[in-house]
């Protein structure tokens, strides 16, 4: 996903927001690791109905909230 600004966030087929399914194809992160990202509140989930679905914006800001690979806090 190639965005300038959260606020402008798309996944790559134009949608706003997708399944958490979707969500963890799309990143390449297990749906267990999904979960508990929404469960310990780092990654926010929105509820209509049944469907629980994750923003562009919301994604993005949780992808980039991930302490960089080279750093000691990812370690």
């Amino acid at each position: 996903m190639t965005v300038e600004t959260h606020e402008d966030a798309q996944f790559p087929n134009g949608k706003l927001a997708c399944s958490i399914k979707k969500f963890a194809d799309l990143t390449d992160f297990g749906r267990t690791t999904i979960y508990e990202a929404i469960r310990d509140g780092s990654l926010v989930a929105r509820k209509n109905g049944k469907r629980t679905v994750i923003t562009a914006h919301d994604g993005m800001r949780w992808l980039k909230s991930l302490p960089p690979a080279n750093s000691a806090a990812a370690a």
